[in-house]
């Protein structure tokens, strides 16, 4: 018993460095979509021109997976063979990109949520995405960070004035740093 134990705490170890290694893709998007927030101010606030908006975030997310798609086309020949769970974690990412490309972009046009509910649903999705993959590589400040995620979501609801757009940009912006870019800084620390 003791044997599968540490059979399982060393392939946890080594799926935490793993992740630790491949800490860019939190670097990637975290700063693409902290970047796409304060061009999305700039567009509001400065230049008043909304209708950017949509367009500048379909840029930054195409932007985002093509450096995906080249890094991982350029990792492939000397990547060992994934664990389960790694893929795992690849998967539930995919899956909360797709989710929230189709909150974001297809929802609102088929009138199905309004363009306020759209921060908070993506944001929902991050801390579930973030709290598993937290929990799964047994890396405690992603846990227990990513639920920044989850308040500034009960922030936009029971806040009043926090459900406005520009409020719900600084609380996305704010979980960035505190949920996702901290931790990533940490984690790739503990990969050292």
């Amino acid at each position: 018993m003791n044997e599968q134990i540490e059979i399982l705490d060393k392939a946890l170890a080594n799926l935490r460095l793993n992740y630790a290694d491949n800490a860019w893709h939190l670097f990637l998007w975290g700063f693409l979509i902290l970047g796409g927030l304060v061009l999305n101010y700039v567009l509001v606030v400065f230049l008043d021109s909304p209708e950017l908006v949509n367009r500048s975030w379909l840029f930054l997310i195409l932007a985002g997976s093509a450096v995906e798609i080249v890094q991982g086309i350029r990792s492939k020949p000397r990547q060992r063979s994934a664990t389960h769970l790694e893929k795992s974690l690849g998967y539930i990412w995919g899956l909360i990109g797709v989710s929230a490309f189709t909150i974001a972009f297809i929802a609102p046009k088929a009138g199905l949520i309004s363009y306020n509910a759209l921060m908070p649903l993506i944001m929902l999705q991050v801390w579930i995405g973030a709290l598993f993959t937290g929990l799964m590589i047994k890396f405690k400040p992603l846990a227990w960070l990513s639920n920044v995620w989850l308040l500034s979501v009960a922030t936009i609801l029971f806040v009043p004035g926090a459900d406005k757009g520009l409020n719900q940009m600084l609380l996305m912006a704010t979980c960035l740093v505190v949920g996702y870019l901290i931790p990533g800084f940490l984690l790739r620390r503990a990969g050292e």
